[in-house]
Formats: structure tokens, sequence, C-alpha cells
């Protein structure tokens, strides 16, 4: 059985000093059994929490009520082998003119940070990430990117040479994915600690982005 990654975000990219997020975090949720994830949902559909997911459609970061989030995040720790990698990205300390104003090639370089640190050895991946790119190619830059950093860097590889760009609508990890970043951004920015807490510090990791980061050529450097 393959180790299945949900990877999603949280803040925008743009460098607006008025409207834009301080900080851009990306997350990824590591599960050996993703029907584990969608038992959670299915119960908490049929809970008191049934009318907040007709008028929503799914568990979001920025939607759902403060009881439903907390309730979500807790159940996670019920799950084995279950990690969360946070990548972090502080607007301020990026120089590069260049990225400042390539939003694409931007998120490119910190969402496949992901590949970099697998928190597992020699598994099988099956990847999905949460479709922001409407045009094919686009995706694809991403995925080749992203399966060149794992050659790199880790020891697991794609199942199918493939990666998924879905519907969080449709997928219970990409919505525990979206609500893990929207919490960790809580606690980073906000310094509202209340969600991210509710997750065992145990199954969660995080890196903070620099511009060095973008030019690692192999596992050995910091």
């Amino acid at each position: 059985m393959p180790i299945y990654v949900y990877i999603d975000e949280s803040g925008d990219l743009g460098f607006n000093l008025n409207k834009s997020s301080a900080y851009f975090i990306v997350t990824a949720l590591f599960v050996s059994d993703f029907s584990k994830l969608d038992k959670i949902i299915k119960k908490l559909k049929k809970s008191s929490f049934q009318k907040e997911f007709i008028r929503h459609g799914e568990l979001k970061g920025y939607k759902s009520s403060t009881k439903l989030k907390i309730t979500a995040l807790k159940k996670l720790n019920e799950i084995e082998n279950l990690k969360i990698l946070h990548i972090i990205l502080y607007k301020e300390d990026l120089f590069s003119v260049c990225l400042r104003y390539n939003s694409i090639q931007l998120y490119n370089l910190i969402a496949t940070i992901v590949a970099e640190y697998i928190p597992f050895e020699n598994e099988s991946l099956e990847v999905q990430i949460d479709k922001t790119k409407a045009k094919q190619s686009l995706r694809d830059e991403f995925d080749q990117l992203f399966s060149e950093k794992l050659f790199l860097f880790s020891s697991c590889r794609l199942q199918n040479d493939v990666i998924s760009h879905s519907d969080s609508k449709h997928w219970s990890g990409l919505q525990f994915a979206d609500l893990l970043a929207w919490s960790k951004y809580q606690e980073i920015y906000h310094k509202n600690s209340i969600f991210i807490n509710c997750i065992d510090d145990s199954k969660q990791e995080e890196y903070h982005v620099t511009e060095k980061s973008f030019k690692r050529k192999n596992k050995m450097e910091p």
C-alpha cells in the first residue's frame, strides 16, 4: 500500500504591503490509510455539523466553525502513522525580484520542497494537490519539478509516476490539508495556536524557506 500525500496552502503570493499576506504556507498531510480520513468526514457530516456541510459543502479552514475545526483536528491524533509537514515562507525574507514577480515559479519552488523532506523511506507515494492551475502545461511543470526533487532527496517514488491535481470537495485528505495549512497560518501570523495545538507535536514538522532553500542540490545541505 502506498503512502497518501495531500498538499494545500494558506496565504497568497502577492507582495503588496497593504493587501497581501505576510506568510505563505504549504502543508502536506501523509497517511497510510486514506479511508480513515473519509470516515472522520462522514461521521462529522452525520453529526450536529450536518448543516455546516450542507451550507459549505466541505471542511474548510476559513469557512468552517471553530467547533467543527477543533473537533476535526483532534480526530487526526487517532490515526497511526500520520505525519504533517509545514513549509513556511516569510515574505520579507525573499529578496529576489524575479521570484516576487513570478508567482507560478515561486509557488512551484515552495510547494515542491515537500519532496525534499518526505518523512518516510522507500515508500510508494500517491500525491494529490489542490487544483490551482487551470492549464495542463502548468500542472506538468509542477509535476516534473516535484519528481526531480523526489529523485534527488528521497528514497520514495511516485506511484505510477503520477501527481493528481484535484478538487478538494471530493477528497477528505485535501480538506484536512487545507485546514492544517490554515491552522498553521493562524499560529504563525495571528499568534493563535488553539487550532494547530490540537495536533500532537510528534506528528508535525516544519521548515522555514529562505532563498538558499531554492538552491539545495542534495540531501546533505542544510
